[in-house]
């Protein structure tokens, strides 16, 4: 039948990775697609990332079930990744965690770090409308990782932030909004070629925009500025 196809352990080999479909696609929540994934490269998921200017790498392991496929999708999942490098910086190994919630047709989904256990990412995402939303609350995160929103401005940005941001909304009309705190940070502006460092300072951002207001920075001769963008 058109409006249900049999799955019987199809696998996607590539050296030393493996992905594995075997399941039922159809509209009802008694039919199942079960995924598994062995060391399987996630640089595809870049895609969803790139109009940031964020790269991902890494390999994942781990399973994921999704009922209903052809009308209103259940999903649940449990991954590992590990390997992870966003734009080139090694992150810290995670879990990725999704449990249906039947109550407002959305998976909840929770990424954790494995070494501290520390949740840093939270939210949902909605198939029926492709919604989706996401909190991220990550202290001591590279400040480098907020160079794509400052391009065209500043450029070898070194230190650390304590960022809180959400995002939400539909495909890519989702909108990121929150702020950041940074310290030790040094970064050269692009229009002078002068390198900055400041000890702290407060970004904030709103629809995918971030701004700044009077960060107190010093030259590499010792003489004082404000910046705000």
């Amino acid at each position: 039948s058109s409006s249900r196809v049999n799955i019987n352990r199809l696998s996607i080999i590539h050296p030393g990775q493996r992905l594995m479909v075997d399941g039922v696609v159809s509209a009802s929540s008694d039919d199942a697609l079960n995924i598994t994934l062995d060391n399987f490269d996630i640089s595809p998921l870049t895609a969803l990332v790139s109009r940031w200017g964020y790269e991902i790498e890494g390999r994942s392991n781990g399973s994921a079930v999704i009922k209903s496929v052809l009308k209103h999708p259940e999903i649940e999942a449990d991954i590992d990744i590990d390997s992870l490098r966003v734009n080139g910086l090694l992150a810290p190994p995670q879990c990725i965690t999704s449990k249906w919630d039947f109550a407002s047709n959305r998976a909840r989904v929770y990424i954790s770090d494995r070494i501290t256990g520390d949740t840093t990412i939270r939210g949902y995402y909605q198939p029926a409308n492709m919604r989706y939303l996401a909190t991220a609350k990550i202290d001591r995160l590279k400040a480098e990782l907020l160079q794509p929103f400052l391009r065209g401005v500043v450029s070898d940005i070194e230190g650390t932030a304590d960022v809180d941001v959400r995002i939400e909304g539909m495909g890519r009309m989702a909108k990121l909004n929150g702020g950041a705190k940074v310290r030790d940070i040094g970064a050269t502006v692009d229009f002078t070629q002068t390198r900055y460092t400041s000890s702290y300072g407060e970004l904030s951002v709103k629809d995918n925009h971030i701004y700044a207001d009077s960060i107190k920075l010093k030259d590499n001769e010792g003489h004082n500025a404000y910046y705000s963008m």
